[in-house]
C-alpha cells in the first residue's frame, strides 16, 4: 500500500511553472542498441528522461534550463535560453507532425 504521509511534501514542492520534456523512447533505444526484439516490444510504452538535458522550463514566458544541465556539443539547451516558451512548443508540436 502507497504511503500517502508525504504527499502534502511533495506536492508543495511541485514547480508552479511549465516544463517542455524531451523523452527517449525505451523501445527504440532498445532497438537502436542491437537489444533482443522482445526488449524492443516489451518496452515500446515506456519513456524515459535520457538526462537534464531533456527539461526546458517556462519562467516569465521564456525558455530556462535546468540550472544543473549542461550543454551538448551543439549548445542544447542553452542556444534556446530566453526564447518564446510558446513558440518553442509550437515548433516542438510542428516536428511531431512532420
Amino acid at each position: 500500500m502507497p504511503d500517502f504521509t508525504k504527499l502534502d511534501e511533495l506536492q508543495a514542492n511541485i514547480p508552479d511553472h511549465r516544463h517542455l520534456f524531451f523523452l527517449l523512447n525505451a523501445g527504440r533505444s532498445a532497438q537502436r542498441h542491437e537489444r533482443p526484439q522482445e526488449e524492443w516490444e516489451e518496452r515500446r510504452y515506456t519513456y524515459l528522461l535520457p538526462n537534464f538535458q531533456a527539461v526546458l522550463r517556462d519562467i516569465d514566458g521564456q525558455v530556462r534550463r535546468v540550472p544543473m544541465a549542461p550543454d551538448d556539443l551543439a549548445g542544447f539547451p542553452s542556444g534556446l535560453e530566453g526564447d518564446d516558451f510558446d513558440a518553442l512548443v509550437e515548433r516542438v508540436g510542428q516536428l511531431g507532425k512532420g
